[in-house]
């Protein structure tokens, strides 16, 4: 079976765009498999085929067993260039894949802070977010009394942050109730996000069609909260705008109704949290503040949890690990 597989990485690398593999790498991808059968299997023969790898359980299971998480990736890698080769199916591929990644983000990444996000993070805590939020909502500048319309927007962002870990995608995301919405062309759906009205006020659906990875995953919908849509509705209460007026209105917007986009969005959050916090905040460190964090003990169930949540999200599991998990120290 080495023999096959040789040829079939080889066949495969014609095709490459990045060209050829080289013949020292096809080695070390056999042996690797040949090495990984005996793990999986607990044999040394000869084996005929792949189809022990289709068993995902089983060889979570095994490899798991393996201490160094660097031989892990290995062995993962060349499964998956095997895998690929052969025609595997993508659906079977892609959970090694995501794996692949958890294993890599640990023994490389592990959450890493740029310098500035550190800075962020060593001065100010969860907690005091938390608490801003809170008195934000509850004291003098509570939901029924808030004023300051350009404060207000900053503290929605933030908000809202705390529980859909997006990019700036509220800057250029439109209000509209579902009936009219339905009756739109998908072409007239697809020109930005969308804030669905499915009950008046009280109900409501995030629809993202513009993002990162729009091409590849398409519309994808997201329930909002309770807390979110009080939010919103405030938002428009201060500027006056009813129900009846609200649809294909931006949710973020300057004092003469036109939207934020996303680089002001930027920079007004970062305005924001400086006069608050005494620091600059973007929304990816929020991500890093809010998202969920890996745990140090890695389960099929944490596996299918990230390729969901990418895949909500709009961006790669690569992207989710690097980007968007919350940020803790591993030690291997």
């Amino acid at each position: 079976m080495d023999k096959v597989i040789r040829e079939h990485i080889i066949e495969f690398g014609k095709k490459r765009q990045k060209g050829e593999y080289k013949p020292g790498t096809i080695k070390v991808y056999v042996s690797n498999i040949v090495a990984f059968n005996k793990v999986v299997n607990g044999k040394e023969d000869p084996f005929d085929d792949l189809d022990w790898s289709r068993d995902y359980d089983n060889v979570f299971a095994k490899l798991e067993q393996v201490k160094n998480l660097q031989t892990r990736r290995n062995y993962l890698n060349s499964l998956i260039i095997a895998q690929q080769t052969m025609g595997f199916k993508s659906d079977i591929t892609s959970k090694y894949i995501t794996l692949r990644e958890v294993y890599k983000h640990q023994y490389e990444k592990a959450g890493s802070l740029t310098p500035s996000q550190k800075e962020v993070m060593d001065a100010v805590k969860k907690e005091d977010i938390l608490k801003h939020l809170a008195d934000f909502t509850t004291g003098q500048n509570s939901l029924n009394i808030a004023k300051d319309h350009s404060d207000y927007q900053m503290f929605a962002v933030m908000d809202i942050h705390t529980r859909y870990p997006f990019r700036n995608e509220l800057a250029d995301m439109k209000v509209i109730r579902r009936v009219l919405f339905d009756k739109m062309s998908k072409e007239d759906k697809s020109k930005t996000n969308w804030y669905i009205l499915e009950n008046g006020w009280r109900k409501a659906t995030f629809v993202m069609a513009k993002y990162k990875t729009d091409k590849m995953y398409g519309f994808r919908e997201l329930a909002v909260d309770e807390r979110t849509s009080k939010i919103i509705h405030k938002l428009f209460q201060m500027r006056g705008t009813t129900l009846k007026d609200v649809n294909n209105k931006p949710i973020l917007c300057w004092s003469n109704g036109n939207a934020i986009t996303r680089n002001q969005l930027s920079a007004k959050l970062t305005e924001y949290t400086l006069k608050h916090f005494g620091h600059r905040f973007s929304t990816t460190l929020l991500a890093k503040y809010f998202s969920k964090p890996l745990p140090k003990k890695i389960t099929k169930e944490t596996v299918d949890e990230l390729e969901k949540d990418a895949k909500a999200r709009g961006h790669s599991v690569k992207t989710k690990l690097d980007t968007y998990t919350a940020w803790i120290k591993y030690t291997m």
